[in-house]
């Protein structure tokens, strides 16, 4: 059997630099990719614009990963968890 390689993140359309930490964002309920992230900042300001556009309710969909250089994986946040995440960086305005 043919081991599969991994896609990679930091395709034509990502703003990933190469061995760069990097955040990734995913929508449970479908599976898919929303995007990858280098900055804790751009993750949250896209995060925070998919629940203001879909409602809170939508942080329950939403699971975000920061990827090292090393390539270990650490689960940062997701449903309520991600949606207080945003709420904290927009009231302080930090990461």
């Amino acid at each position: 059997m043919r081991s599969q390689r991994k896609p990679d993140p930091r395709g034509p359309a990502s703003t990933v630099r190469e061995n760069s930490p990097y955040y990734s964002l995913w929508d449970v309920n479908s599976g898919n990719s929303l995007g990858t992230y280098e900055t804790r900042e751009e993750m949250l300001d896209v995060v925070r614009a998919l629940i203001d556009a879909n409602g809170p309710g939508f942080a329950d969909f939403l699971d975000v990963s920061l990827e090292d250089t090393e390539g270990n994986w650490e689960h940062v946040a997701s449903g309520e968890a991600l949606r207080a995440l945003t709420s904290s960086h927009r009231l302080t305005g930090s990461d």
